[in-house]
């Protein structure tokens, strides 16, 4: 920290940082791009362990576990940072950890954790959720629908969720299509 001493006030003084952080975002984002990316990665895998091991928040570490490139582990810590907002009561906090979760999964092709977490999103949205939102998210879960298990699960799913929006007409037609779709699937050939 001594070594550093005089270059630190030179940049204080310059106004490149100012109280231990930069000045100005467009400073830390040129500075940011200027890392090259071998050695983005090394350092955020670094801070990603060392926070973890400290225990800090699962969230800032899935964020440096992604930077690093890792992320079958930071969509498991997104996964923990939303189990804690949740518990929390965090809801619109814990609705985007699941959802950056989902869209991880989905990019590694993890097709039946991000159904399950989307369904839990889908839960969670039905408290804080925007319609929009809530519609969007239904799609999302059947585009990674794979059987008539998780079909089912997600057509009642969706009819609870209008129930919840007060569009009783919608939710009760939705629970008939769930209804009918299991009864389809009972049926004998």
């Amino acid at each position: 920290a001594l070594d550093m001493a005089d270059a630190w006030n030179e940049l204080e003084a310059a106004h490149v940082f100012r109280g231990g952080a930069f000045a100005h975002d467009l400073i830390y984002e040129a500075a940011l791009a200027s890392v090259p990316a071998p050695i983005a990665t090394l350092l955020h895998r670094q801070i990603a362990r060392y926070l973890e091991s400290k225990g800090h928040a699962p969230a800032r570490v899935a964020q440096h576990w992604l930077d690093a490139g890792e992320r079958e582990r930071g969509a498991e810590a997104l996964l923990t940072a939303a189990k804690e907002a949740g518990q929390l009561l965090r809801l619109r906090e814990q609705a985007e950890l699941l959802e950056r979760a989902a869209g991880v999964l989905r990019a590694l092709g993890e097709r039946r954790r991000c159904f399950e977490v989307l369904l839990q999103l889908q839960q969670v949205l039905s408290g804080v959720g925007s319609v929009e939102q809530r519609h969007r998210v239904f799609d999302d879960l059947l585009s990674v629908v794979d059987t008539p298990e998780e079909r089912h699960a997600a057509m009642i799913e969706r009819a609870i969720g209008l129930f919840n929006l007060g569009r009783w007409s919608e939710g009760l037609e939705a629970a008939r299509a769930a209804v009918n779709d299991a009864v389809s699937r009972e049926a004998p050939a």
